[in-house]
């Protein structure tokens, strides 16, 4: 059995200025002042709207 993920990694602020604008989205701290948004679907249609 397989799991695949689809997310951006980037710096904490980075995400957290991002999912502002971004309904549906949620942040998840990695440490190391990394954090991690997966792109659920409601994301992948909205992207492409901002």
């Amino acid at each position: 059995m397989g799991y695949d993920v689809q997310a951006v990694v980037a710096g904490d602020e980075v995400l957290r200025i991002a999912s502002r604008e971004l309904p549906g989205s949620a942040v998840i701290r990695l440490g190391q002042g990394l954090s991690m948004m997966p792109m659920t679907d409601e994301l992948f249609g909205g992207v492409g709207k901002h």
